[in-house]
């Protein structure tokens, strides 16, 4: 199937594994340039070396999306080095651990770190006005 694709920049939040690395190598195989994030280094390294192994053109930038001025590093580097953003996919979440109260703030945290990053991506991407996805 052709998404037409071919050549677009997808960022791809939390990236290195789960939903997030299989969206990455989804869109990887359309053709589009890949750039990914996670927190941890390890994973990270590991998710863009296999992505690049079958292929493709892989940014990976250790941030998290959740902290002030995480989802502003990736968007920046992702601009550095391609210009700018056509595919954005938040992938935050996933498995918390810990007191209630702790767990939804975190949570909450992430969710709320990866809306600034679409703000902040709004106004990079390539080929549209600046706003919102």
């Amino acid at each position: 199937m052709d998404l037409g694709l071919k050549g677009k920049v997808a960022a791809v939040t939390g990236g290195s594994r789960g939903l997030g690395f299989y969206s990455a190598r989804a869109l990887a195989g359309e053709g589009a340039r890949i750039a990914i994030c996670a927190r941890g280094e390890e994973g990270l390294a590991a998710a863009a070396e296999t992505l690049r192994a079958d292929g493709a053109e892989v940014l990976a930038v250790q941030c998290d999306v959740a902290e002030e001025g995480g989802a502003g590093a990736l968007i920046e580097a992702v601009r550095a080095r391609y210009g700018g953003i056509d595919v954005l996919v938040n992938n935050v979440g996933g498995k918390r651990r810990g007191r209630f109260g702790g767990v939804v703030a975190r949570a909450v945290g992430g969710v709320a770190g990866a809306l600034r990053g679409d703000r902040r991506a709004g106004e990079h991407r390539r080929g549209h006005p600046p706003g919102p996805f």
